[in-house]
Formats: C-alpha cells, sequence, structure tokens
C-alpha cells in the first residue's frame, strides 16, 4: 500500500502539533472524567468545552444549537491544504465502573 506523501506530511503535522498539546490534554481528559454527566445533562462539560474554544485563536464557539448542551466550534479564515472535522459524544454511560 502506498501512501500519499502529502497526507503523511499532514499527519506528521497533526502528530507534532497534539505532542505540544500533550499535557494541556491529559489535563482536560482528567479534569472531564471527574464529571460525568448522562446524555443531555451535559452542562459542566459543555460549558469546559466552551472555555477551551473561546480561548483559541482563530475559532467561534457556539453553544446551544439544536440542544443546550451542544457545542460547536468553527475556525474561521482560509485554510491552505486539508482539514479536520471532528464530531463526538460527550455524555457518560449510566453505569457504575468496578475498577
Amino acid at each position: 500500500m502506498e501512501i500519499d506523501p502529502g497526507r503523511a506530511e499532514f499527519g506528521a503535522q497533526i502528530l507534532e502539533e497534539a505532542e505540544k498539546l500533550r499535557s494541556d490534554l491529559q489535563e482536560w481528559r482528567r479534569d472531564l472524567h471527574q464529571f460525568p454527566e448522562l446524555a443531555f445533562e451535559e452542562h459542566i462539560t459543555a460549558s469546559k468545552i466552551m472555555r477551551v474554544l473561546e480561548s483559541t485563536d482563530g475559532v467561534d464557539a457556539v453553544q446551544g444549537f439544536a440542544m443546550e448542551t451542544c457545542v460547536i466550534g468553527v475556525i474561521r479564515g482560509d485554510i491552505e491544504g486539508p482539514a479536520i472535522v471532528l464530531r463526538t459524544c460527550i455524555d457518560a454511560l449510566g453505569i457504575e465502573e468496578e475498577t
């Protein structure tokens, strides 16, 4: 299987940027997991995501689109080359962990 050099370079750039954010990403993950919220009740989670998006240059953040806890971040400006769209669920499962 041959990998497109442009895609390989893009993947390397993403990895490099993720490495720069490693400590922030770990902190956010730990923080979010302290307050698990069930579906349609993710008010704390949504507010934390909004805070991060609002503090990110070039990103417009919107909360409450279609649902009160929905959060959307829109990157503004011209973007050369490939881009990534990320969609994720932010609700916790209603189970009791035994670990």
